[in-house]
């Protein structure tokens, strides 16, 4: 392909949901695999000490802090942009060159907050740091904020290329400035030390905000002018005053971390890093399949809602939900049933001995329960986004904190780590009725066919089902007290297997779900031969 057919291409310029989709998919896998050679790296070279620990929490709290900033500004720029541009594309450009001079203006502030009063952000976090590590933490900190700085503006950048239906820039320069951190650990650290784990964390954010930035200035001329004068003062606060429920909502996640981890600090020894081994375990297909179908369809929801396609927004709300019980029930029923095996495979070595993996894949069942709704309420947020509705999600998530709280209490003091993992479960579920009672109140997404969604609930059901037997039988019949490469191979063999007696009960039920995959399967093999050989 010369250089001209490479830039009108469908790679280098927009993405059906599908491609997205599968994009995204993809290239977090690969992301995922940079995350782990970084902690492998980190603990061959550093382990578990107080140099480690100054690090992760100075990392912690620019994360923490300008990291909700980044939610609020990438997902309230799709349906704003998406709205002005429509109207007139020029002013929407020049609107967004605003919001990105002010917002990099405030960040900066709230930067040099955080360097200054860098000692009391540590003691809030990390109390009992004293001497040399809270003198280390406050040094890293002045450092890693850049990062911070970088990776909240890159927010803003992947929203606009979403809003453009670009959804291979953002998530290929993540890869990319995710891979700066593992490369600057193995090159660096001989001269540097611990340093070189900051230098790979400010490339990480220097590679997408540089990568963001010249794509959208070149592709779609985005800021090549900023006025201080003319700014829309009015229509800029109006879309901060949207931003501003994202981020609380976004910081309810970051309190059901807190609130998790204070009550497992007073169950018994390993508590803690029990729910972190099983979160990062049920977490894989939900940031696979359901974080990435969220991601691609809300650009399309934020164009329906603009022009008021009822219809239209009410068909791919359905797609998006036959396509997200197909994958996503059956998924819940393997990680509940074969959580140990999975637990053993990823971490089981060291260290981590048979009574952590014992522990560890109780939480992970108790956790994969809630995959389909974990991954339906991402859907429901966009809807309510999409509509420039952001207050209502931040209500039902400070609901569902509050439940989390006494969930904790009392499922943690009954069931210990388990007990901790199943409240998150119920938490869930509870805020997928309450996302879905208010919108069938409100109609947002139209006339629902819910005769047929039920009828192809029933099916996903009965094909989960006909699997569930067949895996309980095989997990009382396998040995799977093996080695890494049997073990692994024995999985392999037990997933295709499954994957194969459910597609074929799917298949004779005539499930919804399978020919959505199978079109969009096909529709992307097209498009991508079709960008690949021209025809």
């Amino acid at each position: 392909m010369n250089r001209k057919g490479l830039r009108n291409s469908r790679v280098l310029r927009s993405q059906t949901i599908s491609e997205a989709a599968v994009i995204i998919a993809v290239l977090t896998f690969v992301s995922k695999i940079f995350g782990y050679l970084r902690e492998i790296l980190v603990a061959n070279y550093f382990g578990a000490t107080a140099k480690t620990d100054a690090f992760l929490v100075a990392l912690l709290i620019p994360n923490m802090i300008l990291g909700l900033f980044s939610a609020g500004l990438s997902t309230t720029i799709i349906p704003i942009f998406t709205e002005k541009k429509k109207e007139d594309e020029t002013k929407g450009k020049l609107f967004v060159n605003q919001v990105f001079m002010i917002s990099s203006t405030v960040l900066v502030i709230v930067s040099i907050f955080i360097v200054l009063f860098s000692g009391f952000f540590i003691k809030l976090v990390a109390y009992g740091f004293k001497g040399e590590s809270l003198l280390m933490a406050e040094r890293f900190i002045k450092l890693l904020t850049i990062f911070g700085f970088f990776n909240c503006i890159s927010g803003l950048f992947t929203g606009l290329l979403q809003a453009e239906r670009q959804f291979l820039v953002p998530i290929l320069s993540s890869v990319v400035g995710n891979a700066m951190v593992p490369l600057s650990l193995f090159v660096l650290t001989p001269f540097l030390d611990i340093g070189s784990w900051i230098v790979g964390q400010i490339a990480f954010g220097a590679v997408q905000f540089f990568a963001m930035f010249i794509f959208l200035r070149k592709r779609w001329g985005f800021f090549k002018s900023f006025r201080v004068k003319g700014i829309m003062w009015g229509e800029v606060f109006n879309f901060y005053k949207l931003t501003l429920p994202i981020i609380l909502t976004s910081g309810a996640g970051v309190l059901y971390q807190i609130v998790d981890k204070s009550v497992a600090s007073s169950l018994q020894a390993g508590s803690i890093s029990a729910l972190n081994f099983a979160q990062r375990v049920y977490l894989i297909p939900y940031g696979l399949i359901g974080v990435s179908l969220a991601v691609s369809v809300f650009p399309t929801f934020s164009s329906f809602a603009v022009n008021r396609d009822t219809e239209g927004y009410s068909n791919v709300f359905e797609k998006s939900l036959i396509f997200l019980m197909y994958i996503m029930i059956p998924l819940s029923s393997f990680f509940v049933i074969f959580a140990q095996p999975i637990v053993k495979l990823l971490f089981e070595r060291g260290a981590f001995d048979v009574s952590a993996t014992t522990l560890t894949s109780l939480c992970v069942s108790m956790y994969a329960v809630s995959l389909f709704f974990l991954s339906l309420n991402d859907i429901f947020h966009r809807v309510f986004f999409s509509y420039k509705d952001t207050r209502t999600p931040m209500y039902i998530s400070l609901f569902t904190v509050v439940l989390n709280i006494v969930l904790d209490i009392l499922l943690g003091r009954l069931m210990g780590a388990a007990g901790i993992a199943l409240a998150t479960t119920l938490v869930t579920l509870s805020a997928t009725v309450v996302h879905l009672f208010i919108l069938m109140r409100r109609h947002y997404v139209g006339n629902l066919k819910r005769r047929q969604l039920f009828f192809e609930i029933a099916k996903v059901l009965i094909g989960t089902s006909i699997v569930i037997v067949i895996s309980v039988f095989i997990k009382a019949r396998v040995n799977f007290n093996l080695g890494f490469l049997p073990l692994l191979l024995r999985m392999v063999l037990i997933s295709i297997v499954l994957l194969v007696v459910y597609t074929a009960s799917t298949f004779i039920l005539h499930s919804r779900g399978l020919g959505i995959m199978r079109e969009e399967v096909t529709k992307i093999l097209k498009n991508f031969w079709k960008t690949l050989f021209g025809y």
